[in-house]
């Protein structure tokens, strides 16, 4: 009679790729380990120790990046997708205590290199068990960006082909706009740029359309992160090959020409600040146009070597109240990472504290 097996313990490493781990709002962290995908839970304060719980098989060559499908309201992730050098990007979802392969997406013809993704629509909103509403960002060594949008049990489809000639976009961050349901998308790219594109309406389906690009790199960017501050504004954090980040200010303005304002410090009155140069962009939300101004908020130096990525800490709600800390985390190649907070005195990020 053969002896009864139990698993007591798993290891495995993560693969050494920018983007290859996410640690969602759920506590549940998952990394690319070779062809697969762990989904481990984190030892934290009062909690016991870490473990693997799931290993996630069905990609034919390693794993370049994984993100957790984020939530219409900041909820606990139950979806996740990974993308790979094989060129395919898969979509796991949780079915009771496990996570299954949901759906295979294969259009893109290069190793896919990053990815986002988020919930288009609230879970109360529809019937209990129908897939909700979602779009997947993803970036690949093809020179493309392509969108995939779910709106029905029938799964993801190709919606969208962003082309970059020659170029690479070699990151992607996801926004709702506040006060609707408008996605802004952040792209990062060889060009030394930010491109910004906005959701618009065409033909009753979800489109991108750039709308502005971001100078101000002196190389390669290599990652980017939105967060929605207390006032309502959008912080956008660019990490780049130069060995700095600087952070953009999107604020919403009303009645405002679109453009480049500047002028003179001769010009100002003598009780007005000086301000840094903003530039507005406009979109359409179902007929209404709107605006934002962009404005660079800081540049942080501190890294000694490439930048590989970024990432706000995630909102919290207390009291049906959002509050979002600004502590920006970034990753180099200096084998170190920083965590920036606000200095009280002036409005901006400081480092404060570093790891070997």
């Amino acid at each position: 009679m053969a002896a009864p097996m139990n698993t007591c313990y798993i290891s495995s490493g993560c693969n050494k790729s920018p983007h290859c781990a996410d640690w969602g709002r759920n506590n549940l962290l998952c990394y690319g380990s070779c062809q697969a995908v762990v989904v481990c839970k984190p030892e934290v304060a009062g909690s016991s120790q870490a473990r693997v719980l799931h290993t996630l098989s069905g990609h034919k060559a390693n794993v370049n990046c994984v993100k957790w499908i984020s939530k219409y309201t900041d909820g606990l992730e139950t979806e996740l997708v990974s993308g790979s050098v094989d060129n395919s990007i898969m979509v796991w979802g949780k079915q009771g205590d496990k996570f299954v392969l949901q759906q295979t997406l294969t259009d893109h013809q290069g190793a896919v290199t990053a990815l986002d993704a988020a919930y288009l629509t609230a879970e109360d909103s529809l019937p209990q068990g129908t897939q909700l509403r979602a779009v997947i960002v993803s970036a690949s060594t093809d020179s493309t960006v392509k969108i995939w949008i779910r709106n029905s049990d029938k799964g993801f489809i190709h919606k969208q082909n962003i082309n970059f000639g020659c170029g690479f976009a070699l990151d992607l961050s996801l926004i709702r706009v506040p006060g609707s349901e408008t996605m802004m998308l952040a792209a990062a790219s060889d060009d030394m740029k930010v491109h910004i594109y906005m959701e618009q309406e065409a033909h009753d389906d979800m489109e991108f359309v750039p709308v502005i690009t971001l100078p101000g790199h002196e190389d390669w960017v290599r990652a980017v992160d939105f967060a929605q501050d207390d006032g309502g504004d959008l912080l956008l954090a660019s990490a780049s090959q130069d060995f700095l980040i600087r952070v953009w200010r999107l604020s919403p303005r009303v009645g405002q020409s679109v453009g480049s304002r500047s002028g003179s410090v001769m010009d100002l009155p003598p009780d007005q600040d000086i301000q840094m140069r903003e530039t507005t962009f406009s979109y359409k939300i179902k007929g209404d146009v709107r605006a934002y101004a962009v404005s660079l908020e800081t540049v942080l130096s501190g890294h000694e070597n490439w930048i590989y990525s970024v990432c706000w800490k995630p909102s919290t709600v207390r009291d049906g109240v959002r509050h979002q800390d600004l502590s920006l985390l970034s990753v180099s190649m200096d084998k170190t990472m920083i965590l920036w907070r606000p200095e009280t005195e002036y409005r901006g990020l400081d480092r404060t504290d570093a790891s070997g």
